[in-house]
């Protein structure tokens, strides 16, 4: 419960919203609805006059239970909003200098829920940007609509695909390589003698329809060649750039396209394992009487190519990209988290928008079973001293990326800021940073440079309008 000093002080953001309402509820009331449900939640008060500049005006709701049964209709109206996000308890009523103010909670929708949307329209699908509700673009509410049809009971991936190849049709060399690997990594398992169909039924990556055994997404994806794959998902691409972080040119890559002509995920994610293996940086960490930092890391960095493997949407533009540069690990991939960034960083739920993907690794031991891959690469970082891992998800271009900062020995004050320069998509002041972390100019100043001089950020002079600095790997 908030008193009258906390109401008279509210100021809108992420998760709050005021609407003076006091006769009936304003047309943008159902737009903040739409905007909160497929973001993070949140809590419209009605009868809040909001001042930027002084404390906000309580005018009051007239008739709040009228406005209850309002609202409640509007949310059980199909034709209205297309669910039901009520929190509960949805409401709640304080009285302020004999005036009603109404609040009104809403709960953040499931992704299998989403998009959200308004008058029986899925283009008018909102979302929360800082105090503003602001249209989804196309192709996020096209990833969610993908999401949608196959959840929440299966994957998309788990279905047999559109064009139904054949599991004899897939890449003989990958599906080979994926069994003699499943054989070492498990060893006395049941499926030593079966046939190939019997197998690759049993993984996930075919399944039965009459005499023929056809492939599932999941194994077109992993096991097929490239032509085929991209009949099913025209924008797939993987990348792999290592680069010697002086210059915007590579000195290795490996591209699906170069792997031609199958260029799977199998085989992308086995010449990369393999390239990184020799190429990371060895930090000491003694474990059980040896230096076990190397083989830690080498895990947590091949952990975050296979969560972005396992969560991308390969029907958005953009595909998966990783840039290996000395100072930091980027990994981008098309699409969102399918569960909140905070339940990812905290562990315990796998949700993965792949799950067939995520199986299919898994039996070689790839990921993280339970949710615990994204807590374990944290953990690892922790015991390096290395920053914490950052994930930025941008809604515009409908993506993904995580940051791996192999430095060590940064101070908790240059930890937070690195981590607040990697969530300004478009860069930061040293003003931003002063009233961010409650510093003077010259100990902003002192705390930007050090991150500069470790190659952590870069200066980027007045191109983005005084927030001078940026991540050296943007263009990820």
């Amino acid at each position: 419960m908030k008193n009258i000093e906390e109401l008279k002080t509210l100021k809108e953001g992420q998760n709050i919203e005021l609407k003076a309402a006091v006769n009936k509820l304003p047309a943008s009331f159902w737009e903040t609805y739409s905007s909160f449900a497929n973001t993070d939640g949140g809590t419209i008060y009605l009868g809040i006059e909001e001042r930027k500049s002084a404390d906000n005006i309580i005018v009051g709701v007239t008739n709040p239970a009228q406005t209850k049964t309002d609202i409640m209709n509007g949310a059980n109206n199909r034709s209205k909003v297309s669910l039901n996000v009520l929190a509960d308890p949805a409401f709640d009523e304080y009285q302020v200098e004999e005036k009603t103010v109404l609040a009104v909670h809403i709960r953040r929708a499931e992704f299998f829920e989403k998009p959200v949307y308004i008058d029986n329209n899925p283009l008018k699908s909102f979302r929360r940007l800082g105090d503003g509700d602001y249209l989804m673009g196309q192709a996020e509410i096209k990833s969610l609509w993908a999401y949608q049809a196959g959840s929440p009971s299966k994957s998309l991936d788990t279905v047999i695909n559109a064009q139904k190849y054949r599991l004899s049709d897939l890449d003989p060399q990958s599906l080979s390589s994926y069994r003699e690997r499943f054989n070492r990594e498990n060893r006395d398992n049941r499926f030593a003698d079966q046939s190939d169909e019997l197998f690759f039924t049993a993984i996930g990556a075919a399944r039965k329809e009459g005499d023929e055994y056809l492939a599932t997404n999941a194994g077109l994806l992993c096991f097929g060649y490239l032509y085929q794959i991209k009949e099913a998902f025209p924008f797939f691409q993987l990348d792999y750039i290592q680069s010697d972080g002086q210059s915007i040119r590579w000195n290795r890559r490996i591209s699906s396209d170069d792997l031609f002509p199958t260029g799977n995920l199998f085989q992308f994610i086995r010449e990369v394992t393999e390239l990184l293996s020799g190429n990371l940086p060895a930090p000491f960490y003694f474990q059980d009487g040896f230096d076990t930092g190397k083989k830690l890391l080498f895990e947590t960095v091949r952990e975050g190519l296979i969560n972005a493997v396992f969560n991308a949407d390969y029907s958005l533009p953009g595909g998966v990209k990783m840039v290996f540069a000395p100072n930091e690990v980027a990994i981008r991939n098309p699409g969102l988290f399918v569960i909140d960034l905070q339940n990812a960083l905290y562990g315990g739920l796998s949700v993965p928008r792949n799950a067939g993907v995520a199986s299919i690794f898994r039996s070689i031991h790839y990921g993280e079973k339970a949710g615990t891959g994204i807590p374990a690469m944290a953990e690892n970082m922790r015991r390096f001293a290395f920053p914490d891992i950052a994930y930025e998800q941008d809604a515009n271009s409908v993506a993904t990326t995580l940051r791996l900062y192999l430095v060590p020995g940064l101070d908790e004050q240059s930890r937070v800021l690195l981590r607040l320069v990697a969530a300004a998509r478009d860069g930061l002041s040293v003003a931003e940073a002063m009233e961010r972390l409650h510093l003077g100019r010259r100990k902003a100043d002192e705390l930007l440079s050090a991150l500069q001089a470790k190659g952590l950020i870069k200066n980027n002079g007045q191109a983005t309008k005084g927030k001078r600095y940026l991540k050296a790997w943007r263009t990820i």
